[in-house]
C-alpha cells in the first residue's frame, strides 16, 4: 500500500506540471484485514457465477488516462456527467461500472435500471460473514484503462464503484479517510517535458 501524504507533497510542489492525478485502490480481497476470501457475481437466480475483482474509483480516474483506451458499450443517454462522477450520484451509489462481458454473462440489461447483478463476498474469517449485494450496472465498457472491463472473458472482470460503497464493503465502521491505496496515476501537462517527468 502507498502513503498518500508523501505523494500529496510531491503533487503540491509540481502542480504547475501536473494536469491530473488519481489514487487507485487495491482489489478488495487483496486487503489483508478485509477478511474477504473471494468475490463473485451472478444472475439473480445464482445459476451463472463469475469470479470478480472489486475497486473503488476516484472521480478523477479517467482524467489521468488515455481516452483512446476507453471504449464505452452503454451509458445513460440522459446524464451529462462524466462517467466516473455518475457513480457518485444517488443512482450511482447503488451501482457499479463493469465490462459488457459481465452483463452478458449475468443476462443483465443495463438499459433497465430495475435489473441488478448479484455480488457476493465470501469471508475467510469467523468474525465476518458472507455478504450479498444487488448492484445495478450503471455503465458498461468494451475496454477501459487500468481495469479489466472487457467485452469478452479475460481474467477476473473488474467491478468499479464509488469510494463510499467500496469502503462500506471493506468495513462499515471505518471512515472513507481510511481508504487503502495501491497505485497512483499521474497525467502531465506536457509529457514530452523530461525535466518535469523525471
Amino acid at each position: 500500500m502507498i502513503k498518500t501524504k508523501r505523494f500529496d507533497k510531491i503533487f503540491a510542489r509540481n502542480q504547475e506540471n501536473i494536469a491530473s492525478f488519481a489514487y487507485v485502490t487495491p482489489d478488495l480481497k487483496n486487503i489483508p484485514d478485509a477478511g474477504v476470501l473471494n468475490q463473485k457475481c451472478s444472475d439473480n437466480a445464482r445459476i451463472n457465477n463469475l469470479n470478480i475483482d472489486m475497486y473503488g474509483l476516484q472521480p478523477s480516474m479517467f482524467d489521468t488516462t488515455i481516452n483512446d483506451f476507453l471504449d464505452i458499450n452503454y451509458q445513460s443517454p440522459t446524464s451529462g456527467l462524466p462517467l466516473t462522477e455518475q457513480l457518485y450520484t444517488a443512482r450511482g451509489s447503488q451501482s457499479v461500472a463493469v465490462g459488457s462481458y459481465a452483463t452478458d454473462f449475468t443476462s443483465t440489461d443495463p438499459k433497465d435500471f430495475r435489473q441488478t447483478i448479484l455480488v457476493q463476498t465470501y469471508s475467510n474469517t469467523k468474525s465476518k460473514t458472507n455478504k450479498y449485494y444487488r448492484k445495478r450496472p450503471l455503465w458498461t465498457a468494451n475496454q477501459a484503462p487500468a481495469y479489466t472491463m472487457r467485452d469478452r472473458s479475460a481474467g477476473n472482470p473488474a467491478f468499479v464503484m464509488n469510494l463510499p460503497s467500496y469502503v462500506r464493503m471493506l468495513d462499515p465502521f471505518i471512515s472513507i479517510n481510511e481508504t487503502r491505496w495501491e497505485r497512483v496515476f499521474v497525467r502531465m501537462k506536457d509529457p514530452a517535458n523530461k525535466t518535469a517527468t523525471d
